[in-house]
């Protein structure tokens, strides 16, 4: 499960860039920061701390110092964040992407997943495929977790290069009261801090960070090979000018390494450039005049576009593709040199062997030097278009071969050029249609759509199995221009097949409103059946496309149309908490009764979903609140299943009977119990609900609330008239469910009410053969103490011995042979090996 959450959150990893500063950093470096006066006192107050420098001055290397220093207190409780402008996928650039980081390192490590995000993950698998979660969700799941964890330091570093510096700001200062959370933030000097009143704030400008310079630069000539006299000059020449960047003196000591001799060496030291923009200009005219020019401008292209991290192999592959003549190069005659077409001041390769510019700055200094040479221009849409064209001319070359792609790496990162082609080529043509609808790359579209159609769709989504027109991914993928030039072909609009089952409904999927208006008006079915959503209405309503359902009504979609996962559109925008759309699907005539589904009805899926305005606004257009069906059997059974009070007490308002039996769990009071929500137990208790009740998995409450240790709750039903040897559900009893899942305080309880220890029955028989089964040592002793049979027969191991044997407990195994044995030799009687 683990795993999974992991994949589903596609968090951004940040641990590269803080192992390469950490490993960048020099021996003694840093430690001025730890004795000064700000940073001694923002550890005793838990504000912010936010240091800021200039471009290069070591910011990133200065944290792995605060860091090790934080993780002295807090071991486990550092969490760390790397803004990166140089970052495509929109992930280590913004508001969102913080939140998945911290909220993978916050709520999942070596303790396991917390319950909190355990429960969002659950909730976003509800329906066909497991739905990304709001902000708003990572919000409150992570600050639920901060305030459970207790001591804790975030750090943020490089703030300067977040494209929603307002969104954390806000963000800061809501979680700025939880005790204990200290945060610490980098940024440029520029930049204005914006935490609310109070935060210690420190400038390398005027700090101790040219003594750090001064230490880096006397190791970093020893490593570069520099001697005697020469070392000493360079030494006083790179401080002189440092200017507190060490970005800076790492670019002019590579630059002197290049140097063929000591009087080479003087010379170049005579005309060091000024600063980081003169160090970028000079590499770059070195590239403009050599014979590699015309790849150097394209690998620049790449990394400052291309919506993925680009490996060697990708940029390689990329460099074979032959625009003009619209063909690939046989690649591997000889072995690619990035650093031979590229200075490494512009561009380096990291420990994964992904090449990326080697510092922020440097993609900062291409976009705002526009001008730099004609050749060598980063613009927009030259590079959309350039790269979708690469992208479409590969693939109608090698889709259908095998060892041209591979699958899908870490974290979703392509491994071939191959695979970056299949999944980002519509988005670099959309990115050319804002600009160039007459662009030559949608003839290439119109080839591959129509000629290899079906092999790229098999690597695109191989679970798509169904064929698919082109026209249907036209609309899909969102190629407004695309889906023009196919209709004044002979596309038919209302052709059928595929995921989506027609065009409009593959448009509506993708949201594009445009597209949908065009095939509408090319004479698209509004209510046709079929494909993923089963209708279009559907497909809006289930996307939260507010402005698309509108479209479809006023052309006449049938709002009561049946199909897809939940049944009709208004289930669909309920579960999804679409509050809008569930309104004015209302306003429109959408019959609150309509079954089908997960759910069987729309009050089922908002009660469970957590909408109460959803659900009082469906109660007050007549939803019948006793309703029968689904997976929960009624709507206060699946409020009730995810821990919705306020819900529950709302449909308890208007009507709802307590113990309508059903579901999966049988009956609400089961469900709260399985939950362990002892305000919604007692409340169902207080409304009548009968706390004897059997069915569903577990059979009764009691069983429920035994298995999940809730040690309350099973007092609780005890009290109140609970019969603690009751029979049913997976367990068989209560006691068995408590010793079946290692819950020595709920079996003491239940033995010390009465619970019969040898009751049989259930999926191990009774509970000494459940507890030795789970391999629990001081529940197998209370057992025993109460007087359970060790020999009885029966379960899923035919006794306790064997079950204890089975799963390798091999003290149990003995401590239960010495009570079949009493008078046998003291010794050990099993031995694992």
């Amino acid at each position: 499960m683990e795993i999974k959450i992991h994949d589903w959150l596609r968090a951004p990893e940040c641990s590269v860039n803080f192992q390469a500063a950490a490993d960048k950093r020099t021996q003694g470096t840093g430690q001025w920061i730890l004795e000064h006066s700000k940073y001694e006192n923002w550890k005793e107050t838990s504000n912010v701390l936010w240091i800021q420098g200039k471009a290069g001055s070591g910011k990133t290397i200065l944290l792995t110092t605060i860091i090790q220093d934080l993780r002295e207190t807090a071991p486990r409780n550092v969490w760390y964040h790397y803004f990166d402008f140089r970052d495509n996928t929109g992930l280590k650039s913004t508001y969102r992407g913080l939140l998945l980081s911290l909220l993978q390192q916050v709520g999942s490590n070596a303790d396991g997943i917390h319950s909190e995000l355990m429960n969002l993950f659950d909730r976003c698998k509800q329906g066909i495929s497991t739905s990304q979660p709001t902000v708003c969700d990572l919000e409150n799941v992570l600050r639920s977790i901060l305030v459970d964890v207790g001591l804790g330091y975030i750090v943020m570093d490089a703030m300067d290069e977040c494209q929603e510096k307002y969104e954390v700001y806000q963000w800061l200062n809501e979680v700025g009261g939880i005790p204990n959370l200290y945060m610490v933030i980098t940024s440029r000097d520029h930049f204005e801090p914006r935490t609310g009143e109070i935060y210690y704030q420190i400038s390398l400008n005027n700090s101790g960070i040219d003594q750090d310079i001064t230490m880096h630069l006397d190791r970093e000539i020893v490593k570069y090979g520099f001697k005697g006299k020469l070392q000493d000059e360079i030494r006083e020449s790179l401080i002189v000018q440092a200017q507190g960047q060490f970005r800076w003196v790492d670019c002019q000591l590579k630059n002197l390494q290049k140097c063929g001799s000591p009087s080479s060496t003087r010379k170049a030291l005579q005309k060091l450039p000024r600063d980081l923009e003169e160090t970028y200009t000079e590499a770059l005219e070195k590239a403009y005049e050599s014979d590699d020019a015309e790849n150097a401008h394209h690998i620049l292209l790449w990394l400052t576009y291309a919506f993925e991290p680009l490996n060697i192999g990708q940029i390689s592959t990329m460099l074979a593709v032959d625009l003009e003549r619209e063909n690939v190069e046989e690649e591997g005659q000889m072995d690619f040199k990035l650093h031979l077409i590229l200075d490494s001041n512009l561009v380096t390769v990291d420990q994964n062997r992904t090449v990326l510019f080697a510092h922020a700055s440097v993609k900062e200094f291409l976009m705002k030097s526009r001008n730099i040479t004609t050749l060598f221009q980063i613009n927009a849409v030259i590079a959309h278009e350039k790269l979708a064209q690469a992208c479409l001319i590969y693939l109608m070359k090698f889709v259908s071969y095998d060892q041209y792609f591979q699958r899908k790496g870490h974290w979703g990162a392509s491994i071939t050029f191959g695979d970056y082609a299949v999944f980002n080529w519509p988005v670099h043509v959309r990115r050319v249609e804002e600009e160039d609808s007459e662009s030559k790359v949608f003839k290439l579209i119109r080839s591959l759509l129509q000629g290899q159609l079906k092999q790229w769709v098999a690597r695109y989504n191989p679970g798509y199995v169904a064929p698919a027109e082109p026209l249907h991914w036209a609309a899909a993928l969102g190629l407004a221009r695309s889906v023009d030039l196919l209709l004044e072909g002979e596309a038919e609009v209302n052709a059928q097949g595929g995921p989506w089952g027609n065009a409009l409904q593959a448009a509506v999927h993708n949201g594009n409103e445009s597209i949908v208006s065009v095939l509408l008006q090319n004479g698209a079915e509004v209510n046709a059946l079929g494909g993923f959503y089963g209708n279009a209405l559907y497909a809006a309503a289930d996307n939260g496309n507010e402005s698309l359902v509108r479209v479809l009504l006023q052309k006449g979609a049938d709002v009561n149309a049946r199909g897809g996962y939940h049944g009709s559109a208004l289930q669909a925008a309920a579960i999804r908490d679409h509050e809008a759309i569930v309104k004015l699907l209302l306003e429109k005539g959408a019959d609150v009764h309509t079954q089908g589904g997960l759910y069987r009805n729309a009050l089922h899926a908002a009660a469970h979903n957590g909408g109460e305005t959803i659900v009082r606004a469906l109660l007050e257009n007549g939803a019948e609140v006793n309703a029968q069906g689904g997976t929960y059997g009624s709507a206060l059974q699946a409020a009730a299943v995810s821990s919705h009070e306020a819900i529950v007490s709302l449909l308890l308002e208007n009507g709802a009977e307590p113990n309508v039996q059903g579901g999966y769990l049988g009956n609400a009071l089961q469900a709260a119990a399985l939950k362990s929500h002892e305000n919604i137990v007692n409340f169902l208790l207080e409304k009548g609900a009968e706390v004897n009740a059997q069915g569903g998995y577990y059979g009764n409450a009691l069983q429920a609330a035994a298995n999940t240790g809730a040690t309350a709750i099973v007092s609780l039903l005890l009290e109140k008239g609970a019969d603690v040897n009751a029979q049913g559900g997976y367990y068989g009893n209560a006691l068995q469910a408590g010793a079946g899942c290692g819950h020595e305080a709920v079996v003491a309880l239940l033995l010390e009410k009465g619970a019969d220890v040898d009751t049989q029955g259930g999926l191990y028989g009774n509970a000494l053969q459940a507890a030795a089964d789970k391999g629990d040592q001081a529940i197998v002793s209370l057992l025993i103490a109460k007087g359970a049979q060790v020999n009885i027969q029966g379960g899923r191991y035919g006794n306790a011995l064997q079950a204890a044997a089975a799963n390798g407990h091999e003290t149990i195994v003995n401590l239960l042979l010495q009570e079949i044995f009493p008078m046998s030799t003291q010794g050990t009687y099993y031995d694992s090996s």
